[in-house]
């Protein structure tokens, strides 16, 4: 699938990267510059908060090379323009987002990518290779990046040999129709799942979602045609809008959708399905 295809081909262009520096597991009190850096494995990577200093065109790799583990309340922080869309994480394990983490950047794990704790926001993208990427009240923003006035600035990655740029922004035309949803069924008090489709040209989404069909506060990004969303307020109904994305832009969103209503006792079902 698209989605797939572009996230091995980002994975494989930073790998072949040679990092500038080696840092120890704990990223919290740091401050950067532009550069590729090297993680090594940790209970946790981030307590606390690390500054990203640089501007406008100031790339940032981060390889990790176990998991990405952060500690409630940490935030990373970008200064002097830096653009969240120049920022990568290159994970070779699973990724994990506690409570209330402000986390930037485009997220690459080779399993899984889970924010268990709710509160948490990314502003940037997440791409879980081989494994499920679970959301809980999160919010997730993906904006391109700022026209530069320098030639090296882009939101693709070039390879370090100097062969062509991974696609990381492809056509736009993908985005012309908006995906239906296809099936929605609560799965328990604080969980629905949905499938949408047919769609044929990504195979990325935004979703967005609230308790109200004016208000649909969270969004996450999502690689695939179905998803399980939790953490959602307990035995209430969901309004979601599903909408076709590519690294650069979101598409039109189709009609908001009510998903599932207070549990019927000893049912397991909802009373709206």
């Amino acid at each position: 699938m698209t989605g797939q295809t572009d996230a091995t081909t980002a994975v494989t262009n930073i790998g072949l990267r040679a990092p500038n520096e080696a840092l120890t597991a704990q990223l919290g009190g740091k401050t950067l510059t532009q550069g590729v850096y090297e993680v090594p494995a940790a209970a946790t990577n981030l307590t606390g908060d690390l500054t990203l200093s640089g501007d406008a065109d100031s790339v940032f790799i981060f390889h990790m090379t176990s998991s990405l583990i952060t500690d409630g309340g940490s935030r990373v922080v970008l200064t002097g323009g830096v653009q969240a869309c120049n920022v990568f994480w290159k994970v070779d394990s699973s990724a994990t987002f506690n409570d209330n983490t402000s986390f930037v950047g485009t997220v690459l794990a080779a399993t899984s990518i889970s924010f268990p704790g709710g509160g948490a926001t990314l502003n940037g993208r997440t791409v879980a290779q081989t494994g499920g990427i679970t959301f809980n009240n999160t919010t997730v923003n993906n904006s391109s990046c700022a026209t530069s006035s320098s030639s090296s600035s882009s939101s693709s990655i070039s390879s370090s040999s100097g062969g062509s740029s991974s696609a990381l922004c492809p056509s736009l035309s993908n985005l012309l129709v908006s995906p239906t949803i296809i099936s929605s069924r609560r799965v328990d008090s604080d969980s629905i799942y949905l499938t949408w489709g047919p769609y044929s040209g990504t195979d990325k989404f935004t979703i967005r979602y609230g308790t109200s069909r004016d208000n649909l506060a969270y969004n996450y990004d999502f690689s695939g045609f179905s998803a399980t969303i939790d953490g959602l307020p307990a035995n209430q109904p969901i309004w979601v809008q599903i909408a076709a994305r590519n690294d650069c832009a979101v598409g039109t969103y189709g009609a908001a959708s009510l998903v599932g209503g207070p549990m019927l006792p000893n049912t397991g079902r909802g009373l709206s399905q």
